[in-house]
């Protein structure tokens, strides 16, 4: 493929990054759909990393790293690229100060370690900076690029055409596919117990609290304080009989009306029934949008928590 070819392709995708602190994990999503997942260190405790809706301006390849004006760094040095460089291969800025950085401390990633910038392996973070100047800076050679991996002392600060938007939320409760994954609360900073953050993230996914067993759930959250924990949703539907409740606004009245319509007229054991059960969900899916009317594969804005 030429570079004009290369360049349009690239533009015609439009990238989204999504990180969710307590699952550590940074998603990439082309056209609305998650291509790529990195593994992340994100900051400790008292050292948050920020939440919010903010854009990737900038990449710095082969960076030096200059400690901040902080009491944490009082005693660090200002280090050049290399194998020991705290900001490893190459950096993306996402607001003054905060990054998506390399690391060369890898045991590090899968946890709350950093002083509130986002650690990905260099490997990685050199994958993510690909395709943010794809999308940010289609017209850079991509020869640039291979010189800039080639010649890890050359140090290249590139300011993108088009910022690449990055979402920074805190959910500790969210469905995946047909799964309810549970995180651990890092920051200890949400008043909801995980009752009320399961159900809020199942109502938010378009279920109805009612067809949900709620004792089962309950008891699956006693069995284990290991987390992420993970729950098939084929394990928390009512087993007897599936309701899909459709939550539409009502046309003319300025409220919400509810139309229950049957899925399953009968389902005695969900768990050998999985194909049922994902024609339920995507019946359910088709029919209750997400908030605000649309569906939407990537929450573009965070929740306030």
């Amino acid at each position: 493929m030429g570079h004009l070819a290369r360049r349009a392709a690239a533009q015609s995708v439009e990238l989204q990054l999504d990180l969710n602190v307590p699952s550590f994990q940074l998603d990439v999503y082309e056209d609305g759909i998650r291509t790529r997942r990195y593994r992340v260190a994100v900051g400790m405790r008292g050292y948050r990393t920020p939440r919010g809706a903010f854009e990737i301006t900038s990449v710095e390849w082969n960076p030096w790293w200059i400690p901040p004006n902080s009491e944490w760094a009082r005693n660090e040095k200002t280090t050049p690229p290399g194998s020991t460089n705290p900001m490893g291969r190459v950096k993306l800025n996402f607001m003054p100060l905060y990054f998506i950085h390399g690391t060369p401390i890898v045991s590090s990633l899968g946890g709350a370690a950093s002083h509130g910038c986002v650690r990905v392996a260099n490997a990685d973070a050199i994958s993510l900076a690909r395709l943010v100047h794809g999308a940010g800076t289609p017209s850079l050679p991509m020869a640039l690029l291979d010189s800039l991996l080639a010649d890890t002392s050359y140090t290249r600060f590139i300011v993108l055409d088009a910022p690449v938007p990055i979402v920074i939320r805190y959910d500790l409760a969210e469905v995946e596919a047909d799964t309810l994954v549970l995180h651990r609360d890092v920051y200890s900073i949400e008043p909801r117990n995980e009752q009320q953050l399961a159900r809020d993230a199942l109502r938010e996914h378009g279920i109805d609290p009612e067809i949900v067993d709620w004792k089962r759930l309950s008891s699956r959250l006693r069995s284990t304080t290991r987390r992420p924990l993970k729950i098939a949703l084929d394990e928390l539907l009512i087993g007897t009989v599936g309701y899909l409740r459709v939550h539409r606004r009502h046309r003319g009245h300025g409220r919400d009306s509810h139309d229950s319509t049957p899925i399953l007229a009968r389902m005695p054991d969900a768990t050998k029934r999985r194909g049922s059960l994902a024609m339920a969900l995507t019946l359910l899916r088709a029919h209750a949008p997400a908030r605000g009317g649309h569906a939407a594969p990537l929450r573009r804005l965070p929740h306030a928590r």
